[in-house]
């Protein structure tokens, strides 16, 4: 586990990937998708360090979602 110093580094870095995602998600730009996709791989690293398995779990499930968002995405621009 990283120092905490780089920990309160790197959970400042995901909630803000989080945020981004989430404003960039509003003004119709997919590159929120992968914003949320690193954020959430970082979520799920603090969720190893810290034994937290069922928001671990949550956040996997997030990082499936937000990939399928992103290429979702994509088709949905075809179908119209």
């Amino acid at each position: 586990m990283l120092s905490q110093n780089w920990m309160f580094f790197l959970e400042f870095i995901a909630m803000s990937l989080s945020l981004i995602g989430t404003i960039l998600i509003i003004v119709k730009n997919k590159n929120g998708f992968i914003c949320w996709f690193i954020a959430n791989l970082i979520w799920i690293y603090f969720d190893v360090c810290y034994v937290h398995i069922w928001q671990g779990l949550m956040f996997i499930v997030f990082s499936i979602i937000a990939m399928w968002g992103y290429w979702y995405w994509d088709k949905r621009e075809v179908e119209y």
